[in-house]
């Protein structure tokens, strides 16, 4: 395979730079969702995907201007 436009053929990432897209989940069960301590588990959840919410935010504001 090759790699994506403007970078070399042997690039250090050049397998997560085919990547054309990015996913992040988190599965809560209905038991959790209903519980009293909900909120802190998904509060908790969402700053273990804060780096990589910051990451792509970056990128594209880069890619913007």
């Amino acid at each position: 395979k090759t790699a994506p436009r403007g970078y070399a053929k042997d690039h250090v990432a050049v397998d997560l730079l085919r990547h054309k897209s990015l996913v992040v989940s988190h599965k809560f069960r209905d038991a959790e969702i209903s519980a009293d301590s909900f909120l802190p588990q998904a509060i908790k959840v969402f700053q273990a995907m804060q780096p990589l919410v910051q990451f792509l935010n970056k990128a594209i504001a880069e890619t913007i201007e």
